[in-house]
This record gives C-alpha cells, structure tokens and sequence, in this order.
C-alpha cells in the first residue's frame, strides 16, 4: 500500500469564517503534488510575526519547477571577516551571501536541492565547500570550490551525471588533519558510496562501493566499536549497512530490515548514550509500520527502542539530540494529515517520553528541530517550521519553550512560501552580536508560470547571541554533516545572568592592537576568560585560576587576529555569567 508524508495548505484567518484547505504530498522520489481535499476546513488562528527581517531581505532566486530545498541553509565564515555568511541554493544556482551582499554565485550542472557542506578540509587556511547536485541522472555533479566559489583542481566529480543523493559528509578518516569526502551516487538499480580525497581521487582502491538499492541517507561517521578506526553508517531504501575504512561490512552487517519499514533522507546521528565509548545510531524509517530507532554498533535495538510512530504516519524526520542539564534528549516529529494532533516527541535514551510531550499543535513538519535560546532568558527553546500554509501564501516558524508547554512570545513568525522539509538556522549574520533566525522557504505553483521562487528570509529577533545559546540549528547538528554528536564541544548554556559579586569591562572597543580587561571581585572564586571568534571557536583561554576578591586590570594584544567579531567569555566558578563582544579593527 502506497502511504504518503501529508501537509496541508491552509486559508487562515481571524474571523469566524470556514477556510479552503489542500493537501501535498512529499514522494521518495523528493517531487511533491497538491490536491484539494476539504471545501470548509475548520478555523485556525494564529498570532505572532512580531519580529522584522533584517534590512535587504528577503533575497529571491528561481526555484526548480520540480525539486524543492531540503535542510535549509549553511551559515560559515567564508569571507574570513569573522561574521557568519549563508550559503545556499536555488535551482543550478549556489550562493554566498553577506548581510551587505552577495560575495559570489556559482553555476551549477544539475539542481542544488541539499544545503552545501563547508569546513577547512585541506587544513591550509580558509574553508572549502562541497555541494551536491540531483534531479537528474544526466547532469548531476558533485563540487568542491574554495571560499570564492571557484572549482578546485580536479572538480566536479562526474560519474555519467548520476544523481548524487543527498548532502556529502566530511571526516578525517586516516588522522592526517584532512577531511575525507563521503557521497552517495544513484546508479539505477543500484547505488554507489564513495570516499574520495580533496584532489579527487579514491580515498583508497576499495573505493566507491556498490550498495544494492537506492542510497537513502548522508552517511554519518565515527568509531562505532572503540576500535580506534572510524565506520560508515548508510542506509538504501531497504537495508541497513555499518562499513569499515577498507570497505568491507562489518560484522552483524547488513540488517535487512522488515518489508513494511523503508528509509528516505531519515539522516542519523551517532551518539554515545550509555557513555561506554562505543557509539549508538539514531534515526527514523517509514513505510506501513513507522519507527523511531536507536541501535547499538552491533545493530541490535538499544533498550526500551523502537518506537512505534503513532498512526503508521510516514515520517523523513532527521533527528535532533543535545545535552540539556548533563543529560541526552532526542527530539523526533511526524507529519499530520489531522488539522491537530500530537507532532513532535522528546525522549530520554531509555525511551522514556519527555515531561509536556507530545507537542499537540495543526500541523507536523519534516524539517530541521533547532534548540536556540531565541528569546534570550537563559533557557532554550525549540524552534521548527511547519507543513502548512495560509491561503495568502506564508508559512511558519514556531517556537516553543523546552518542555513543550507554551508558545514563545512573538511566534510563529508568518514567512511567504513553505518552510515544510527545511527548517531554521540561528546565528548573527551582521556581527552586531544580536541573534538571527535565517529560513529558507519556496513557493509551488505546479504552473509554467509564474515561475517558482526561494526566498532566503533573516529575521532580527533583538536578543544577545553567542554560541552557546544554540545548541542545534543546521543539518545534522554540523556543517560536515558527519552527524557524530561531540560532546562537551562547547559549554550548554547554564547561567548568562549578572552575577552581583562579578564585573568586567572592556576598552576600547574597538581595538587595533590592545584588548585591556578590568575585573572586580567581591569574592574568591574562579574565573576562566576565554577569547571567541564568532565561529564559536574559543581561540585563547586568557585566564583560569582562583583569584581573591579585589579589583584586576589586564591588557592583551589582538593585533595578531584578523579584522572582525570577537567575544570574551566570562566563567564565574564554572558558570557562563558574561560574553562580551568586541570589533577588532585594521590596524
């Protein structure tokens, strides 16, 4: 039986009138189709958009008449200013936008409907991007370009213009400080995975292999068995595969799995749950028994897993997980046919369903779940679009506190075109230390013309950012999109407040060559100083010790650091209690 992922395009509005409502639905093969299905749909009402996009947005480009954006967008620092670009596609086109222009675009042979994967891979200095192009088996690529969006040696990688199925992902496989690449080729009936190195070649002469079937997710990579060599988890349509470095299948592998499950852009993550050094995969399949997954490295179910996803509703959610107060969550959704009904999960790693869960609202959504603290009290929220749309064209962004209770204020954000299958990605863009929300959304008019769009939309939500106020908020949780959760990679958001027995202060700010600091003290304690680049990256620690209550004075010279974006970062006895940002200007 033919199941499909439904959303529904809604009329909604504030009087008490009946509204028009269509369903879509989303194919294994990426197409979608609309159909009207209810004459008088019942009213839905929904309050917010108090926020404005920030002055130059949205940006339109031509979308493909067919092959819509998944996963929304990639924000790096391409130009080296250390403030975070958006690079992003629509149709043959890849670009990178600035918040005051676009840096660059780049043609491309085939249809950039995953977002780019960006990160140093040569470790020479500035970062490389790595798109992958479908829609078709006659023209796809795959790219690898420098930070201006020229094609490095040897690229793009053409194999017959077979589609290359979902987004790359980059690993360090051979610990030699140099990223691998890792992709997918469809080649009908089959497919391949390949692994090639940054000039083009085989990562080694067992490279690509043929996997039986269509590969359905980006592969994700760590050490799955702590046996100090990285594997390969991919997944066809059917079928289950962990691979070692020199390409043969693990032990225990593959798992064909039961008829009535299949996999489709369900991307999972690696993740340590029992912290035995060994690694669990987590992830969703659909088909006419749906479930939510964890499994151990040896492919057996982890205890108190699977679950079942109610209804049998097919779901291509990719899964978020982070670590909130020492803890692991795992936040999974469905879509909904039902104009409300429960659409989105938390649970622990013994499968324990979440406190306030399941989120119970109209709509279900495919896309990104983010965990951003959006409103700036101190505590995260989740963030997510949605599979409907009001009569007039917008879609939504929502955000709801952590447990799942209650509805930030100022959301959902209306946006025009759909949010459905992308998601949102929080930063600051414009370097002014203040948190954006970046969207990528499309219209569908299944018409000759007009022709479709993708609007590429940032809002300003005038609240602090620093990094460690989003703790997920792009495509497997990294731009390399290896999907292994790092743990303890940066310190979750404990405490931002002022602290009455602590003080900092910076000058001048701006600075060409000298950062000096003025601290006070009303008690002994620690304090930690660490200097960040607006990548999140901490880039010195200046100070870590006990110090006794008293004023301190210290100077520290910067005219090494690119011009930019920096924070200092204040721990008080442990706790995050200050970030201060600071420009660093030529000399």
């Amino acid at each position: 039986m033919r199941k499909t992922v439904v959303f529904a395009i809604m009329l909604i509005i504030s009087l008490s009138l009946n509204a028009q409502t269509y369903q879509a639905f989303l194919q294994e093969d990426h197409t979608i189709s609309v159909e009207k299905t209810i004459e008088n749909g019942p009213l839905l009402i929904f309050r917010g958009n108090t926020f404005s996009q920030m002055t130059g947005f949205p940006k339109s480009a031509t979308a493909n008449k067919t092959f819509k954006n998944f996963r929304n967008v990639t924000l790096a620092d391409i130009d080296g200013d250390q403030i975070q670009d958006i690079v992003w596609g629509a149709d043959n086109q890849l670009f990178a936008h600035s918040f005051e222009k676009m840096l660059w675009n780049k043609t491309l042979s085939g249809t950039a409907i995953y977002p780019p994967t960006v990160a140093n891979i040569d470790n020479e200095g500035g970062l490389e991007i790595v798109q992958s192009t479908g829609g078709s088996q006659t023209n796809s690529r795959i790219y690898l370009l420098n930070d201006k969006g020229e094609d490095l040696p040897g690229w793009p990688l053409n194999f017959n213009g077979h589609w290359i199925l979902t987004a790359p992902t980059l690993s360090d496989l051979n610990n030699d400080q140099q990223l691998e690449i890792i992709f997918n080729e469809r080649d009908i009936p089959n497919g391949r995975m390949h692994v090639v190195t940054a000039d083009g070649q085989p990562f080694s002469s067992d490279w690509p292999v043929t996997i039986p079937g269509t590969p359905a997710v980006t592969p994700s990579v760590g050490d799955v068995d702590q046996d100090d060599e990285k594997e390969i988890y991919i997944s066809s349509t059917t079928t289950r595969y962990l691979y070692k470095l020199n390409g043969e299948i693990e032990e225990g592998w593959p798992q064909l799995t039961d008829p009535k499950q299949k996999y489709s852009f369900q991307s999972p993550l690696m993740v340590d749950f029992d912290q035995d050094g060994t690694l669990e995969i987590v992830g969703a399949t659909h088909g006419d028994s749906s479930q939510y997954y964890i499994l151990r490295g040896d492919g057996s179910y982890y205890p108190g897993w699977p679950k079942s996803v109610p209804g049998n509703v097919w779901t291509f959610n990719t899964p978020t997980v982070v670590s909130i107060d020492d803890e692991l969550k795992i936040f999974m959704s469905r879509p909904i046919g039902e104009l409300a009904s429960d659409m989105l999960y938390s649970w622990d790693a013994d499968g324990n369903l979440q406190s306030g869960f399941p989120l119970f609202k109209p709509g279900g959504l495919e896309g990104l779940i983010s965990i951003v603290d959006v409103d700036g009290d101190d505590d995260f929220e989740l963030l997510f679009g949605s599979n409907l749309l009001t009569g007039d064209g917008n879609s939504f962004i929502h955000a709801y506190e952590l447990d799942g209770s209650t509805v930030v204020s100022g959301f959902p954000l209306l946006v025009k075109g759909w949010t459905f299958m992308n998601g949102i990605n929080a930063g600051d863009v414009n370097g002014d230390g203040m948190m954006d929300l970046v969207a990528l959304t499309y219209t569908q008019n299944f018409q000759p013309s007009p022709a479709d769009s993708v609007l590429l939309n940032v809002f300003e939500l005038k609240v602090p950012y620093s990094p460690d106020r989003v703790l997920w908020s792009t495509y497997k949780g990294s731009n390399t999109r290896d999907g292994l959760l790092k743990q303890n990679e940066i310190t979750p958001l404990k405490e931002l407040k002022t602290q009455a027995n602590f003080e900092l202060s910076i000058y001048p700010n701006p600075s060409k060559s000298v950062l000096n600091l003025q601290v006070n003290i009303k008690k002994r304690a620690n304090l930690q100083l660490q200097l960040i680049n607006s990548q999140g990256q901490v880039l010195k620690t200046l100070y870590d010790d006990r110090l006794e209550s008293g004023d301190y004075n210290w100077s520290h010279y910067v005219d090494h650091l690119p011009p930019g974006m920096y924070s200092l970062l204040a721990r008080f006895d442990h706790q995050i209690i200050k970030s201060i940002k600071f420009v660093k200007m030529n000399d």
